[in-house]
């Protein structure tokens, strides 16, 4: 018993010294989106997509982004409740030509309307996997907008298919939503802080 009592002091210490916390910091900023932990672990996600429908609230929060990234021709992304999984909001600004990185900072500060004109905003919504897809309508009620209070670049993502152009697009909208079978519904109190993409040439 004498002779076990050492051995296990000195397990004990091998143990302690293995586990010891790497000494290499992690990033302060990797602009993927992912939260990096800090000294005191209080970092918190920035993203989100606030809006009622139907007299339904709603805020999505996931930290993984969901690019547009199929055609060239539009600058938007997906906000999700939660990692892949729905419910889910999309926000886009479709152009008659590809989209270039001049174009989507130059969203900054604007108002656009539901009105067909260039660059048009459009906004999707998706319940669940089995429903249909609310599209945003045009309209001449300018109360139904979206402002761009600003737009920061992150970074050139070529991690997937199609390499992106990545932003953090902040802003507000109010929208008219149209569901399967023609039914109307309002999108109201819309704010946000996302991620949004256009297709890097």
């Amino acid at each position: 018993m004498k002779k076990l009592l050492p051995l296990c002091l000195l397990a004990l210490c091998i143990a302690a010294f293995s586990c010891k916390k790497s000494d290499t910091a992690a990033p302060s900023n990797n602009n993927n989106n992912n939260n990096n932990n800090n000294n005191n672990n209080n970092t918190t996600n920035p993203y989100y997509f606030k809006f009622t429908l139907d007299g339904k609230s709603y805020n999505f929060t996931s930290a993984l982004p969901q690019y547009m990234s199929a055609y060239d021709d539009r600058a938007g992304g997906f906000q999700e409740v939660a990692p892949l999984a729905f419910p889910m909001i999309g926000l886009a600004f479709d152009y008659d030509s590809a989209v270039t990185d001049a174009q989507v900072k130059a969203l900054a500060g604007k108002t656009f309307y539901f009105n067909g004109k260039n660059p048009k905003p459009s906004l999707e919504f998706d319940a669940d996997a089995s429903s249909g897809t609310w599209f945003s309508v045009d309209t001449s009620n300018t109360n139904f907008n979206v402002k761009v209070t600003s737009v920061t670049y992150l970074k050139k993502d070529t991690t997937i298919f199609s390499p992106v152009l990545t932003y953090a697009i902040k802003g507000t909208c109010n929208a008219i939503l149209e569901g399967s079978g023609g039914k109307l519904s309002t999108l109201s109190n819309g704010d946000f802080n996302f991620i949004i993409s256009c297709v890097s040439k």
